[in-house]
């Protein structure tokens, strides 16, 4: 009997790697231990305004930017809103890992505590069988024509909803942005209305932001970090970048104009330029030269992200617009350090040379 044939074995392939799947993509690296343990960009700030220790702390200047540039166009206000309303959501949710409410009614103080944690002061509340009322007696007096708390109404808005298994409409009764002694938020079912005029916010804005700039921000109220780049996450989204740094660049020009940095003024305010950038909480401005001009922007870890790197390019832009208008022209490198973003600005000769 023939013995019989041993069978071919199929070569040896080496095994692909593991493609790293979408989400892992777009995980920043320096978030990356996070969000091992969290879902989303929003969870880690979350969890890090609701953290025993205290956060990063960012002008009220800041969150005033962050409202306006939200609220220009309905649209926009809308976005705003149901941005709120997720984070809203997302915050029940982590609470209700480590706490089971009997009814949603006992929730809410909860969410005052965690509005007094992301730095709004002497918050107050009142639950009704049919109405739930938010008071924030101490959040500003930067009156500007605006009910600015949108994002804050549909974080309430997302957290009663949560809770209760059903919509919530919040919405924003007074403001202290709008001549309000105090800010009054309450469950109601009539629609948000948008009355206020564009012209009229960035021109508010602006004066706002001139005063704080030439008091180097000293009379600021103080809100976490965290908070504002929760609220800014609405005008960082893809399909509103580019008219966002279109707003922001015009916004630059007018503060620009309004501080008056021409070719001569800009030699001698180098530290107004250092304060207003972390006054809008954009980055770190580091003034190199005034003559020629130079300067490094550096942003901190939470901020080591594309669409945060060109807000800040936009509003320099637009801050230079007059200088750059005469006949300068600027050179810009970008490089990542640690996982921050390093952006050096540098003017050139007409050569395309740097200037000694």
């Amino acid at each position: 009997m023939a013995p019989k044939k041993a069978k071919k074995r199929a070569p040896v392939r080496a095994k692909r790697a593991r493609r790293p799947s979408k989400r892992a993509a777009r995980t920043p690296l320096y978030l990356s231990d996070e969000m091992r343990r969290s879902t989303s960009y929003e969870e880690v700030l979350l969890n890090r305004i609701l953290s025993k220790g205290r956060p990063n702390e960012t002008p009220e200047c800041a969150m005033l930017f962050s409202s306006v540039l939200s609220s220009l166009t309905p649209a926009m206000r809308n976005l705003y809103y149901k941005s709120g309303i997720s984070a809203g959501r997302l915050l029940y949710r982590i609470y209700q890992r480590e706490k089971r409410y009997t009814w949603y009614e006992e929730s809410v103080a909860d969410l005052v505590g965690f509005f007094e944690k992301a730095g709004f002061s002497r918050v107050s509340y009142s639950v009704l069988p049919e109405r739930i009322s938010i008071k924030f007696h101490n959040c500003g007096r930067s009156e500007i024509g605006l009910n600015v708390h949108t994002f804050e109404a549909g974080i309430i808005s997302g957290f009663l909803t949560a809770g209760k298994g059903q919509h919530v409409p919040v919405e924003e009764i007074s403001c202290s942005g709008n001549g309000s002694e105090y800010c009054y938020f309450t469950s109601a079912p009539a629609p948000m209305q948008f009355k206020a005029r564009d012209a009229d916010l960035l021109s508010g804005l602006t004066e706002k932001v001139k005063a704080e700039a030439e008091s180097h921000g000293d009379r600021s109220q103080r809100f976490a970090e965290e908070y504002y780049l929760l609220g800014s996450s609405s005008f960082t989204r893809d399909d509103y970048s580019r008219e966002m740094n279109s707003v922001i660049c015009h916004m630059g020009s007018m503060i620009g104009s309004s501080l008056g940095l021409d070719a001569a003024r800009l030699k001698r305010s180098g530290r107004q330029l250092e304060t207003l950038f972390p006054l809008l909480n954009l980055c770190d401005m580091r003034v190199k030269s005034t003559n020629p001009f130079a300067c490094e922007m550096q942003f901190s870890a939470l901020k080591a992200k594309k669409e945060f790197v060109d807000i800040s390019i936009s509003f320099l832009n637009g801050l230079l617009k007059e200088y750059a208008a005469e006949r300068k022209i600027m050179r810009s490198s970008i490089a990542r350090r640690d996982g921050t973003y390093v952006v050096r600005i540098s003017e050139m000769n007409g050569k395309g040379k740097n200037k000694r």
